[in-house]
């Protein structure tokens, strides 16, 4: 069930009151396709081909799941959209729409739209983390003091998001990744060069022992043959 309808959020309000049910995490989940932990970079506006104005939040991100590293084409730079936003200077306000502070460590469960990744429940899409004592804590900024709604700790939602996204959240080990059909590699790291290099002498190290190789049994034939011919001659 969707707290917020996505289909209202594809269309442009000065003004729209959202109202939130108390849905616990659990079932928020499902409305989502992936999960990401990071840092609120900055955000900017733009107006998409539908004519709605939106806003981009761009996050640098530590941790997700339920995304392939082929979809982060930059880490430092993950961009997520919600409506609402600032347009040759109106102001479209959508009440409910998420709201950030800049180096904010925060989580966010997301959904792919047709123009981007989104907040499928706007503001009940994210998470603060609160640490206490050494122990993380996931509070929303709706119904931030009901417990597995708006309050739950990090290690439990962890659990429970690797059976909804198909694995745990996972640090990324390079920066940028460069995605092709055939293949994905990993740039700023010399190993996959290293390994490509290394594959191709190995490559050419058989060609070449493959080629001596005819080259020797071909002569051995020849002297084989000639030493055949002599002994039947002299027969």
């Amino acid at each position: 069930m969707k707290i917020a309808l996505m289909a209202l959020t594809l269309i442009n309000f000065k003004l729209f009151a959202a109202s939130f049910l108390p849905i616990d995490v659990h079932e928020r989940m499902k409305n989502s396709d992936l999960v990401i932990r990071g840092f609120y970079l900055g955000k900017s506006y733009k107006k998409l081909p539908t004519g709605q104005v939106v806003t981009e939040h761009t996050f640098s991100v530590k941790e997700s799941a339920g995304i392939e590293s082929n979809e982060i084409v930059n880490k430092n730079s993950f961009k997520v959209i919600s409506p609402g936003g600032i347009w040759n200077g109106l102001q479209y306000k959508v009440t409910g729409a998420p709201k950030f502070v800049e180096g904010e460590d925060v989580v966010l469960m997301v959904s792919r739209g047709k123009f981007g990744l989104v907040f499928p429940d706007l503001a009940m899409s994210k998470f603060r983390v609160v640490n206490k004592l050494g122990k993380e804590t996931l509070v929303s900024d709706i119904f931030s003091n009901k417990e597995n709604i708006g309050r739950i700790s990090y290690d439990d939602f962890k659990v429970m998001a690797e059976s909804f996204y198909g694995g745990a959240l996972k640090k990324f080990e390079a920066d940028k990744f460069v995605y092709s059909k055939q293949e994905k590699v990993k740039t700023g790291r010399s190993l996959a060069s290293s390994e490509t290099s290394e594959v191709r002498a190995k490559s050419e190290g058989k060609k070449f022992s493959f080629f001596w190789l005819t080259v020797v049994l071909t002569v051995l034939g020849a002297y084989w043959t000639r030493q055949s011919s002599k002994k039947v001659n002299k027969r």
